[in-house]
This record gives C-alpha cells, structure tokens and sequence, in this order.
C-alpha cells in the first residue's frame, strides 16, 4: 500500500492498531512541503517560549492541521484531522498518531499549524493561536508559539493585570500599549535562542487563549500597534504591581544603566487599594540562616552552610531619603561572624516570604522591625515591614487603575506619560 505523506495520519486513524504493519509510505505528486499553508502568521510575530523541560507533548486543533517535518536539511509535510504526538528521543524526536502509532523518526523539528480556516492549536489540552513549533534538545523538548504580536498580548495582558472591568479600560489600554512596547523592543533578546519571550516573570507571563477576556482583547484592538517611545527609540516598557507610593529609577533597582522615561515618580497614593501596599514578614534567625545558606550554595556551586545570624541591618540609612524610591539598596547580613552584603533587587531572592521561601520577597521597599535576640546575641527573629509589590520601575499596574478610576478622567495617555517620564505614544502599524 503506497500512502502519501499528506493523507498518512487519516489512514492511520483508520487502520488504528495495525497502521505499522500495512503501511508504507512514498511521497508522490512533488514535494509535498511546497503546498499552500492555510495559515500565515501575520508580522510583526513574536515567538514565545512555553515550555523546555517536557519529554512528550500532544498537539491538534479546532480543525484538521498540518505538521511540517524537518529531518537532515530536508522538510515534509502531513495532514491530519486528529492530534498527534510528540516525545523526545535521543537528541531527536518521534512523532506518533494519536493512537500512538509511530510516524516519523529521528526528527529535528517539528511546526504544526491549523488547517481548513481553523485559527487555534491545543497543547495538551490548552488552546493557543498561531503556530506551534517544537525542537528537539538533549533530553527534552522545546515549545515555543509563534504569532502575531496582537494576539500574543490577548495572552498576556489578563495574566498581568487581573481582575478587571469597564472602569478599568484607560489603564487596560495603557497595560497593553506598555506590554506591546516590551514585546516589540525585546523581539530577539536572546540571540542565540529559538524564542523571543519566556512566559514568566522572566519577561512577561504568557497562557495563552484560556486566559482571554473580551474587555481586555477590545482594549487591545483599540489600541492596535501604538507603543511608547523615548527620542524615537522603544522604550523598555517595565510594570509592576504595586510601588507603595513611589516609583524608583531603574539604577537603584538593577545594576542596570539610568534611563530618562524610568525614573521615580509619585503615585499620589493612586496604588493605596492594593492588598500589598503594605505588608510583613517575620522570619526566625533560624530560617534567614537557612535561606541564605540555600543562595550561597547556588551562587558558588558548593555547600556552603549558616546556623546562626549574629546581625541584620540596612546600610547606608542616613542617605536613604536623598534615594527617590526609598528601596533598600545594601542589606547587610553577619552570619557565623562572615559579613554578607546584599544589594538592590536581589535582596528579594535572598530572603524570601515566611510562608514560602520558594516565592521572593514582595519588594525592597522596607524596614527592619521588631528585631529580637537569643541569650547567646544571636537573631530570633525579624520583621520585614514593607510597602508595595514588584520592582518598582515603570508603571505602576495598581496605580494605573487607581489613575483609571479617579474622578479626573485620565486618559491611557495620561497614565503611561505620569510613569514613563517624557515618552511619546507612537502608532507603529
């Protein structure tokens, strides 16, 4: 029996468990990877990392799709009306039937697009737009979906924003515009790399059509394209949370070159309603001692151990007020009688949250409190009295809505040019 690739997964449903044993196949007609595609991703794309650590993956679609192969410099094409599989193997990849049938060995990459007006895939169950391509590593797979920036952001946007509703829709608008002007300005970050986002806190987090919300992609669409620029370059559109009542500049945070669009600025108290503008958290001596062993561990790559804090303290709080943001910029640690500093946005990742180390602090916006000591002057505990939720630098999301829903009437406009100091709002496309 002579199959065509392109018809090879539908015999294959049909024949079910005996596919291997009376199929061959030969591809006939030409090269069948030369066909028309039903789908073109629309520019300017961007292709988003969802996954390198799975071994085995399931793709399909609303309709039939194709699966373009590549394998040794050369590419096919199959057609299918059903999912397919795809496990790692070797270096390489397998892709099977959806009944488990083996298609295709020794696969370098794999891109599947929807067919037949179809305009969503399911990974594993979770629907995306766009393409899926899937490359094989040394012992997992890595998934990256790739499509139009618009529809990227109708993944993002909800995830970082939250709740909302038509209140809310100024700074919806300014969400996305900044969201958009991040993505665009990091479109090929990584050089080296098959991906342009990672969909965490990494850079932005990103889930997909499950996560889409009709006001929140109208906002998108009305505001199709336009980005913040500063002197006609993109600006690197950072947003947080919550700032606590001010934002920082963007050197007190990271060690990271001053900008002009991203100094601090008053919130006027717009952010006042989050949950996190004020917080605490109390740790044991005991617990700051592990923790800070745990990140010392992984910093040198060897055990390095702390049973005991002998002291805790900010430096440099006579100067704290000169420091627009008011961020704890050096947080000094002795433990076991070795001084340990600290600095800027790391500080977070060192100490943690109370209930969960594995979750960093809200911010670096605090106070040590309520310190108190053992009979051996060792610490007992700590607490960390902070403000806000997030880095701090850029817009201010609690803000944002805050500016939203003011009696004022303030604009998109409005709120990213209060946190983005001196930025134009350009339409880009």
């Amino acid at each position: 029996m002579i199959i065509h690739r392109k018809n090879l997964l539908y015999t294959a449903a049909l024949l079910g468990a005996i596919f291997p044993a009376l199929c061959s196949c030969s591809p006939a007609g030409g090269p069948v990877a030369r066909e028309t595609r039903a789908l073109h991703v629309k520019m300017p794309f961007v292709r988003a990392l969802l996954s390198d650590n799975h071994t085995k993956t399931a793709i399909g679609g609303r309709s039939s799709i194709a699966i373009e192969c590549y394998r040794d410099g050369g590419s096919f094409v199959y057609y299918s009306p059903k999912s397919v599989k795809i496990k790692a193997a070797g270096g390489r990849m397998t892709l099977l039937s959806s009944s488990g049938a083996t298609i295709e060995t020794s696969l370098e990459r794999i891109t599947v697009s929807p067919r037949s007006g179809g305009r969503q895939l399911w990974l594993d169950g979770k629907p995306y737009r766009g393409m899926l391509r899937v490359s094989s590593g040394e012992k997992a797979l890595m998934i990256v979906n790739i499509l139009y920036v618009e529809d990227y952001l109708k993944g993002v946007v909800p995830p970082e924003l939250g709740p909302v509703s038509e209140i809310d829709i100024e700074a919806i608008k300014a969400q996305a515009i900044a969201a958009r002007t991040y993505t665009i300005a990091h479109l090929g970050q990584y050089s080296s790399a098959l991906y342009d986002m990672k969909s965490d806190v990494s850079d932005q987090l990103y889930q997909g059509m499950s996560v889409e919300k009709k006001i929140i992609t109208d906002a998108i669409e009305k505001t199709e394209g336009e980005v913040a620029r500063y002197n006609g370059e993109f600006i690197n559109a950072y947003y947080h949370s919550t700032c606590g009542g001010y934002t920082d500049n963007i050197e007190n945070v990271w060690e990271k070159e001053a900008r002009p669009y991203l100094v601090s600025v008053s919130c006027r108290e717009m952010c006042r309603p989050s949950k996190y503008y004020l917080w605490n958290e109390t740790l044991s001596g005991a617990e700051l001692a592990k923790r800070i062993s745990n990140y010392e561990t992984n910093l040198r790559g060897r055990q390095v151990t702390y049973n005991r804090i002998d002291s805790i303290y900010i430096a440099g709080t006579e100067l704290r007020s000169e420091r627009p943001g008011l961020r704890t910029q050096e947080l000094v640690v002795v433990a076991n009688n070795i001084r340990l500093v600290y600095v800027r946005d790391r500080i977070r990742w060192v100490v943690g949250r109370s209930a969960n180390p594995n979750l960093i602090l809200r911010s670096d916006h605090f106070e040590l409190t309520n310190i108190r000591y053992k009979s051996d002057g060792s610490v007992s505990k700590m607490t960390f009295s902070g403000r806000g939720y997030g880095h701090g630098v850029g817009l201010c999301q609690m803000g944002a809505l805050g500016m939203a829903r003011a009696e004022m009437g303030y604009s998109y406009r409005d709120i990213l040019k209060r946190y983005y100091s001196e930025i134009t709002i350009d339409k880009l496309y």
